[in-house]
């Protein structure tokens, strides 16, 4: 008798668990027991049949929904949050109603994030100043290192013809 593990998913959902061996085949299903109402162990024949039929070899999943994967990478010159917009117009403008997509890995954090840099930014540029205010010990000076060096920085970018994009 084989032991299996079943794992509690939603509501209701059961999902057996057990370690195949590169032997086993769709007929050993059969001999898997689960538990009835009463406690009783009972064969999975008694409510499965096998019938073979012609399907696709790996059915992907994404939260238990049926899924195609889609990866891709952003053409030359355009950013990954472009990437990412291009997408969402594309889905919002041609997937039937009751399709969505969703995102994963560093696309689910880039696309959840939006202008979250901005501020980030602010911060550090506080901090900076905070710094340099208890350096100088002066609240006015360091407005005076900070301006020069936002102004050398676009200068720098402006006649070095830096493509940012890249």
């Amino acid at each position: 008798m084989n032991k299996v593990l079943f794992v509690l998913v939603a509501s209701l959902r059961y999902i057996p668990r057990r370690h195949l061996n590169s032997e086993d085949i769709p007929s050993d299903l059969t001999n898997l027991f689960v538990k009835n109402e009463e406690g009783e162990m009972v064969p999975y024949s008694s409510f499965m049949k096998l019938k073979k039929t012609q399907g696709p070899n790996e059915i992907t999943r994404y939260n238990l929904y049926n899924s195609a994967a889609i990866n891709g990478l952003p053409a030359k010159g355009y950013t990954t949050g472009d990437a990412i917009a291009a997408i969402k117009e594309v889905a919002e403008k041609s997937l039937p109603r009751g399709y969505d997509i969703a995102w994963e890995g560093l696309s689910y954090d880039e696309a959840n994030r939006g202008n979250e840099a901005f501020y980030i930014f602010l911060v550090v540029l506080l901090f900076v100043y905070l710094v340099l205010a208890a350096q100088y010990e002066s609240f006015v000076l360091p407005f005076a290192v900070l301006l020069s060096l936002a102004n050398r920085n676009f200068w720098f970018i402006r006649y070095a013809q830096i493509d940012v994009c890249q």
